[in-house]
Order: C-alpha cells, then structure tokens, then sequence
C-alpha cells in the first residue's frame, strides 16, 4: 500500500468486475475505487499478473515481482498516468529490459533507491548479466544497481543455498545512506558466498554486506577486527572457514 495525498495505491489481486482481475487499484475520497492495472482474458493494462509489492520514487509508483511482461518491474506514472518498463543497457552497451532476464520469468523481489546517487537496486534475480570479473560462477549475485544513467551493474557473484536443493532467496536490500559510501545490506535465505567450490558455505548466514573494497558480498562481522562467525557445529566441516 501507497499514498499520494487523498488517494491510496493497492496491489495483488482482486476480482473487482466479473472476470477482470484488478491488479493494482486505487481508493479516494471523491472517486472511490479505480482500477489502473487490469487484465482479462489474456488482455489488458500495465503489469499482467500480480505485483507482490510497490513502492513510489520520483513521482512514480513501482511495482515488482514475477511479472512476465515486464520483467519484473514496471512503473506508473502518476502525472501522465502511464504505464512503461524499466529499460536499460548494460556494461557492454547491449538493451536491457526489467530485471535484465532475457526470458522475462524471473521475480524482482525488492527495489531501493540512494537518494544521493540516484543509484536504483533490483534484489530477487541473476537475470540476464554476466561479470567478466568473476571466472566460477560468471553468473552474478541477485542484486544489480541501476545507475541514474540507466546502465545495469552487477553486484558480486551469486548468494546461494547451502546444497543445490536448500532454499535460495534474496529478499530485500536495506541502504544506510548515514554512511559514506553507503552501506548495502541484503537478507533472504542463503548461507553461501563467493566462488565456488569454496570453503565459504555457512558463512553467510541470510545476511550480507557489500564489501566496497572487494567489490562482492561478505559476511557480517562479528566483534572487532575481521572476526566472522562459523558455528562450533561446522568448523570440523569447514576447517579454512
């Protein structure tokens, strides 16, 4: 939920009119509800299948998640009234589209902003970006920036499950813009950083930093100094941490 002035903004799901699934709507004072994003039938407006969240930046209201015909992430724009994807290029130069998934499938779980910057964070997919920085794996962790340019960054190398069928799932990001450069924090379901192989797996423990210097995701530290915590249960497993 969102608002702007007398007039709030829904997302989801909801059969307002028979066979037409509002899929994000609004409420006033004046005009009571109204539909903005609809589909039926195959047809319709803005995102085509339910948003899980929004957010409103820059007189826009962003919608995101698994929506296929935007790639995770489309805009409203409260001014025009308009519909638009997020579009893009990435470091090679190439269009990109949404959360940058060729395929279009892929979720966008969280989206933040540095007010600072104008830097925008997607959380939520590898999408379509490879990191020549990185050998094993060249696919990218699940958050990439946006720089106010329009040109996708990825951001480290993947976070993942502990085994291939543990959950893996970034969540939300979290930026502390009392810090400088600001601090990016992201939190889901995973334990593992790094390369991979790597000694690295219960490291991670659903939370991670951005390392600015290393230019990757690590671990929380723990006390003073470079201390990070492996639990007493997993240091005969994981010896080198």
């Amino acid at each position: 939920i969102a608002k702007v002035g007398e007039t709030l903004y829904f997302c989801g799901r909801w059969e307002a009119e028979l066979n037409v699934n509002w899929l994000v709507w609004t409420h006033n004072p004046t005009d009571g509800w109204e539909k903005i994003a609809w589909e039926s039938g195959g047809k319709g407006e803005g995102p085509m299948s339910p948003p899980s969240g929004l957010k409103l930046h820059g007189g826009k209201l962003w919608v995101y998640g698994s929506i296929a015909n935007y790639a995770g992430i489309g805009s409203y724009d409260l001014e025009t009234k308009t519909w638009a994807p997020l579009t893009g290029k990435n470091e090679q130069g190439a269009d990109v589209f949404g959360n940058s998934d060729p395929n279009k499938g892929k979720p966008v779980n969280d989206v933040a902003w540095n007010s600072k910057t104008g830097d925008m964070y997607l959380v939520g997919s590898t999408g379509g970006l490879v990191n020549p920085k990185f050998s094993s794996p060249k696919w990218i962790s699940q958050v990439i920036r946006v720089s106010k340019d329009g040109v996708y960054h990825p951001m480290g190398q993947m976070l993942k499950g502990q085994t291939p069928k543990a959950p893996n799932i970034q969540d939300c990001i979290y930026i502390d813009e009392t810090q400088e450069p600001a601090d990016l924090y992201v939190a889901g379901v995973f334990n593992f950083y790094g390369d991979s192989p790597t000694h690295n797996s219960r490291m991670a423990y659903n939370v991670v930093k951005w390392d600015h210097k290393a230019q990757d995701w690590r671990p929380l530290e723990v006390g003073k100094g470079d201390q990070i915590y492996l639990s007493p249960l997993n240091k005969k497993e994981y010896p080198n941490g």
